[in-house]
């Protein structure tokens, strides 16, 4: 690949984590520059699998009620602060990150950041649905069970929803404070591919729709580094 302004090379990390801070990153996708520029990076894309998700009363200290990250959010900060001053490697190298001293590279400009999170339901949480759905099934005629079965899954899609609006509220703060001012161009969260997503219809009215989109982009192209020291 030829040396240039910009070296086009995208990086993709696929991340697992758990409850009690558990978190498990590999690398989907690793293009190491050949040669210089080696800090041009076009895209760093985090597919981001929330494991074991339970109701909102259930998910310890990863996820609060209302959706807001805990536990999920420190551990996303370690990821994102790990890559953003050590690289892919993410531990520090002097013969790689000591830019001004003979090293490859010191800090990383990246185009794109972009985090596509999916939450995967626990059994836990699988087996009440489907065990709610047989009771429709079996029992077409009640409709307290399809009573019962539409507000158990509006309720568990407005605690998902919230959670997908944790995660772009904790990037805003994040980029409020000038993490990646001078650094980074876009960062866009995903809901499991999907650019923007519906916001949850009032879970105590059937007849309510949705009328608004939740969006998770931010363009920090304009924005100017700010002075002291990084996190």
């Amino acid at each position: 690949m030829p040396s240039g302004a910009f070296n086009p090379l995208g990086y993709t990390l696929s991340l697992e984590t758990y409850p009690s801070q558990a978190f498990f990153p590999k690398w989907a996708k690793l293009q190491l520059p050949p040669e210089p520029p080696y800090n041009g990076i076009p895209e760093f894309r985090i597919n981001y699998n929330a494991m074991l998700l339970f109701r909102r009363w259930a998910n310890g200290q990863r996820f609060r009620t209302n959706g807001s990250l805990l536990e999920e959010g420190n551990g996303l900060f370690n990821v994102l602060n790990d890559f953003l001053h050590h690289g892919p490697q993410e531990f520090y190298i002097p013969s790689v990150n000591d830019g001004d001293d003979g090293g490859k590279c010191n800090q990383l400009r990246i185009k794109r950041i972009v985090v596509d999170v999916k939450l995967t339901h626990a059994p836990d949480l699988d087996n009440p649905i489907r065990y709610r759905t047989e009771k429709v099934s079996n029992f077409v005629s009640d409709g307290a069970n399809q009573i019962e079965l539409n507000y158990f899954l509006s309720d568990l899609y407005e605690y998902k929803c919230n959670i997908m609006k944790g995660f772009t509220d904790w990037f805003s703060l994040f980029l409020a404070v000038g993490h990646l001012d001078g650094v980074m161009g876009t960062v866009q969260v995903l809901w499991d591919g999907a650019e923007e997503w519906d916001a949850p219809p009032d879970p105590y009215d059937p007849d309510s729709k949705s009328i608004e989109k939740i969006w998770g982009y931010f363009d920090l192209m304009k924005t100017r580094k700010r002075g002291g020291k990084r996190a």
